[in-house]
């Protein structure tokens, strides 16, 4: 029983911690609406976890910014949870990838500011926006509808704002 209640306390505050992460679309439009995202063109972005400390480390796939295409993979960044500076990072592949490291952690650095979970943009610059977990899309900036709507069968679009729609899944 004792290790049950601990496991349940454990997990609250795991629970606790992830919800400082929290964010919903009117939070998120009203402070990033009119943002610049262009720095992240052909790039997904995502918190993979949190290291021991709780500093969140970031993934980043971004195979434009690498000059030798042969050696892709996950750039990782473990960022303070305080200052956002960068404590670690480094390919997450077996070969030496050569790329704009310092690009990369400054995307890390940037990303990590929008309290968001995952965010990806395509080349024409659509935006998906997952909030709370990496796998559930909450809201995106479709510039290319059409693309978009052939690309993501399952969902309706519901525009929330301008270019911004929130995706609800079809019947």
């Amino acid at each position: 029983m004792k290790r049950i209640s601990i496991s349940f306390i454990i997990s609250l505050l795991f629970l606790t911690n992830c919800g400082s992460m929290q964010i919903n679309e009117e939070t998120f439009l009203s402070q990033y609406e009119f943002d610049d995202f262009s720095q992240f063109k052909g790039t997904s972005v995502f918190i993979r976890g949190f290291d021991s400390k709780k500093n969140p480390i970031v993934f980043i796939n971004a195979p434009h910014l690498l000059q030798d295409t042969l050696n892709t993979g996950l750039y990782a960044v473990t960022l303070d949870k305080n200052t956002n500076d960068v404590i670690t990072s480094k390919w997450l592949t077996t070969e030496f990838a050569k790329a704009d490291t310092s690009r990369l952690n400054q995307l890390a650095q940037t990303f990590i500011s929008y309290n968001v979970a995952r965010l990806e943009m395509d080349e024409v610059e659509n935006i998906l926006v997952y909030f709370n977990d990496v796998k559930t899309l909450k809201l995106a900036k479709l510039v290319d509808t059409v693309a978009m709507k052939k690309h993501y069968k399952e969902f309706e679009w519901i525009r929330v704002k301008g270019y911004w729609y929130k995706p609800k899944l079809k019947k």
